[in-house]
């Protein structure tokens, strides 16, 4: 147990009048028994918006199970801040999660929670200025147009290696299906961009990371856990981060399009979907950019780290690629091809 990491959580614990008594750390949240019960206290990136976030959360969460509302301290506050961190406080949640359900083959949960999340994001739904969506569309198609052009500049760079190195080798081989893959993003975001015509466009209140190991299959529902990121913006964005947290699990299953088709259909019903956000969904799952990113260190020679280890990174990036291209294909045909919006 870190000295100083302990006499931080006893002070933080100490604005809510809780002593200590032992902790376990699980990334950013640390589990904390103290003489009042357990918590999860949880790190706050930007406790400003986590603040705002939660003042408009409230009135949901007292009618839903869905959204874990943290301990408010005794001036009211869903934070308190340590020096120069912030923490918010949330009661611990024994559950099993979805993580683990996945992992047992069991899938019931999945259109429940998307139907939960879809509830949610039509409660929180407010117009927004589309100006800045726009140039903010603009400078991601140029982005990702120059990103085209490093894949031909690396390929041949590759080409002209007297002794390629086995990771020059894996990105020949995997170029095809990274340029396919650009393209479909690069096509579906400047479809979005068409479609943002008006003055505004609409925005939800985003949990920002809805991932299976932060949703608890509880007695009274779905909880989704740790809304320590909670901020507006398009509604896909959600949805993008909950199915690429899926892809693992799905890259090699044969019912794996059929489910996602199912749960996306139980969005749907529940709210309204607008056309420019299946092209901006479409943009979000196909665009490779953990990979694109891994390649860029290597053939710019800022990768430093052994030649084995960059392989086996390389080689653990494009299964997590084709896991992604695999999902964004399943998805595919529903986001274009099947409207079914419940419209009544």
């Amino acid at each position: 147990m870190a000295p100083m990491e302990d006499a931080l959580l006893r002070e933080a614990l100490r604005a809510y009048g809780l002593k200590l008594r032992r902790w376990t750390r699980f990334r950013r949240t640390v589990r904390v028994e103290t003489d009042g019960g357990l918590f999860a206290l949880t790190a706050v990136p930007d406790a400003g918006r986590f603040e705002r976030a939660m003042e408009r959360l409230l009135g949901y969460a007292l009618r839903q199970p869905f959204v874990l509302l943290p301990v408010p301290t005794p001036s009211g506050r869903p934070v308190t801040v340590v020096g120069d961190r912030a923490y918010a406080l949330f009661p611990w949640v024994a559950a099993d999660t979805a993580r683990h359900a996945l992992r047992a083959g069991e899938w019931r949960w999945l259109p429940a929670f998307l139907e939960a999340l879809a509830a949610f994001h039509a409660a929180y739904r407010r117009p927004a200025p589309a100006a800045p969506v726009r140039a903010a569309a603009d400078d991601l198609i140029a982005r990702w147009t120059a990103e085209r052009s490093a894949l031909e500049a690396w390929a041949a760079d590759a080409a002209g290696r007297a002794y390629p190195s086995p990771v020059d080798v894996l990105f020949v081989h995997a170029r095809e299906a990274l340029t396919l893959a650009l393209d479909a993003a690069i096509e579906a975001a400047r479809r979005f961009r068409a479609a943002l015509e008006g003055e505004t466009t609409d925005v939800v209140l985003l949990h920002t990371r809805p991932a299976p190991e932060r949703i608890a299959l509880t007695p009274r529902g779905i909880v989704l856990l740790d809304w320590t990121g909670a901020e507006d913006g398009p509604a896909v964005r959600d949805l993008a981060v909950f199915f690429q947290s899926l892809a693992p699990e799905l890259a090699a299953r044969s019912e794996a399009a059929e489910r996602l088709r199912a749960g996306l259909s139980a969005y749907r019903r529940r709210r309204l979907w607008q056309p420019e956000e299946a092209a901006l969904l479409r943009a979000a799952l196909f665009y490779p950019g953990t990979v694109l990113a891994f390649f860029r260190r290597h053939f710019s020679g800022e990768a430093r780290d052994h030649l084995l280890d960059r392989t086996e990174a390389a080689q653990a990036a494009l299964r997590a690629f084709y896991a992604r291209s695999a999902l964004a294909e399943a998805l595919s045909v529903p986001l274009e091809e099947r409207p079914d919006v419940d419209q009544k």
